[in-house]
């Protein structure tokens, strides 16, 4: 998808029917600028509208910005931890050679008053 693509998909999910008015282009700028700020297609495509808001302007405004900056911790947290289980459920592939010897240990019989000596 190129960058002109993802800007129209923005703007198609956050330009509602009710948006009767609202200047196309304009939108299409709004949502060049708010991609600059946060690049991440799967940010884009995970967040839901803010209900009763009807322009991507309102999302560079304070309340827009913490919005947005909510759910982008939510989806780097949720990376995070997603990252961590495949980390722990992977299993690790040991080689079949031997690379170095073993060292053999000698042990000395120990009573239980070496133990203390």
């Amino acid at each position: 998808m190129n960058k002109h693509q993802i800007h129209k998909f923005i703007v198609s999910k956050f330009v509602t029917d009710k948006s009767r008015g609202v200047n196309w282009g304009q939108q299409i700028k709004v949502a060049q600028d708010l991609f600059l700020q946060y690049p991440d297609i799967d940010f884009w495509d995970k967040l839901f509208p803010k209900q009763g808001v009807f322009s991507l302007t309102y999302y560079k405004t304070p309340l827009g910005i913490s919005y947005l900056d909510g759910h982008g911790s939510m989806v780097k947290n949720k990376a995070i931890e997603e990252n961590h289980n495949k980390s722990q459920s992977s299993s690790v592939k040991l080689e079949e050679k031997k690379i170095g010897e073993d060292l053999e240990i000698k042990n000395k019989k120990q009573n239980k008053f070496d133990l203390f000596g």
